[in-house]
């Protein structure tokens, strides 16, 4: 079916060369959208309506009878679809010859002349996109599945006018070479909705772990583009940071024994701790440590201490993937440690990694001087 787009009203002239034309004897009939919107002769100048909006307008037939010719133009000029009719037979029976329109070959037939069909569209296309999961953290990650609707609403869709773009990276910058997504230009993508005229509508899913940057560009037939087009990024990420990625370090210490193969280390005012932690996709957020005292030992020791250390407190590796961060167990007249130390880390998802423990050592920052005292048996006498 040929199909001529126009992207504002439609003028026809319809030009009849007839020495004996009367105008009663031409029947016009004009369709929109399938429906007859004029089905007789005109006779004067026409103006159809649906309420306040002018559907098309018919001018008189201009008669020149030197040349024995008649005109009369139609114009067509709110969206839709349109097809004309002419049906003549001349008072002598002659009937219509088909003349050149310029238009598919045989679309006169038994002197009924059928247009093709005309589509006038003036209307900008619009694109909705949704998703199933709105579950966010961090403004931009999500730990689970996402789902894209897209909808877009033109009269004349076609999914070749699509250009809908995905990268999928990690947090290195590295593109993925397993996820897989249609560029949505088949009609299989895409299926009629119910709810809404002109309106089609795609899903598109997001299952992998991946940093995505989406766009969404469309042309209609007419030559509108979207007033904009469609852009979004997020992070899906699933995974939590791998424990066995997670390494506890630990400044120099005074002294080092090993007893019953726990490794203690001795340090006078402070020591420094350094923990390290990698996030293939998301990147760490924060890492969280605590220092347990250990079973037994004096109460003059801190019993047990959690703090975190958040994103902007912690170096990240040039690629972005590994996160180190340092504190300070520091002694105090009051605060003595003598215990063990464990973290988790989280990444912007919100994903927590099991706990690290690094239980085969324990540390004992002391600086309070022992006291001597020696005392004994009351003397005899002292002389």
């Amino acid at each position: 079916e040929t199909r001529f787009i126009y992207d504002g009203a439609i003028k026809a002239t319809v030009k009849m060369t007839e020495a004996n034309f009367y105008a009663e004897d031409v029947k016009v009939i004009v369709k929109k959208d399938g429906s007859e919107i004029w089905n007789g002769p005109v006779s004067s100048d026409k103006t159809i309506k649906d309420g306040d909006t002018t559907i098309a307008e018919f001018s008189d037939w201009t008669i020149d009878k030197e040349n024995d010719t008649a005109t009369c133009e139609i114009i067509m000029q709110a969206d839709g679809d349109y097809e004309i009719g002419i049906d003549y037979t001349d008072s002598s029976s002659n009937d219509t010859e088909e003349g050149n329109s310029g238009e598919y070959t045989g679309n006169v037939e038994n002197s009924i002349y059928t247009s093709n069909i005309m589509t006038v569209d003036t209307t900008v296309p619009t694109v909705e996109v949704t998703y199933d999961n709105k579950d966010v953290n961090n403004a931009s990650y999500y730990k689970a599945d996402r789902t894209a609707t897209i909808r877009i609403k033109d009269r004349n869709f076609r999914p070749g006018e699509v250009n809908f773009v995905v990268t999928a990276k990690d947090v290195q910058e590295k593109e993925s070479d397993t996820y897989a997504y249609s560029q949505l230009t088949d009609w299989s993508d895409w299926h009629q909705t119910k709810d809404e005229d002109y309106t089609w509508e795609a899903t598109v899913p997001f299952d992998e772990d991946a940093n995505y940057d989406i766009s969404l560009g469309y042309t209609d037939l007419a030559g509108h583009s979207l007033e904009e087009d469609y852009s979004q990024s997020f992070t899906v990420d699933k995974t939590a940071p791998d424990t066995d990625k997670m390494t506890v370090s630990y400044s120099t210490p005074l002294k080092e024994r090993i007893l019953n193969a726990i490794t203690f280390g001795y340090y006078k005012e402070s020591v420094e701790i350094t923990i390290k932690a990698e996030d293939l996709t998301s990147g760490i957020d924060y890492l969280t440590w605590t220092y347990v005292k250990e079973t037994g030992a004096s109460n003059t020791n801190v019993a047990e201490k959690t703090e975190v250390i958040s994103r902007d407190a912690l170096e990240f590796t040039e690629d972005g993937k590994t996160a180190t961060g340092h504190f300070t167990l520091k002694a105090t007249e009051t605060e003595q440690y003598r215990g063990s130390i464990s973290f988790t880390a989280t990444d912007m998802a919100g994903n927590i990694s099991n706990q690290k423990s690094d239980n085969e050592r324990i540390n004992v920052v002391d600086n309070i001087s022992p006291t001597r005292v020696v005392s004994y048996s009351t003397a005899k006498q002292v002389v």
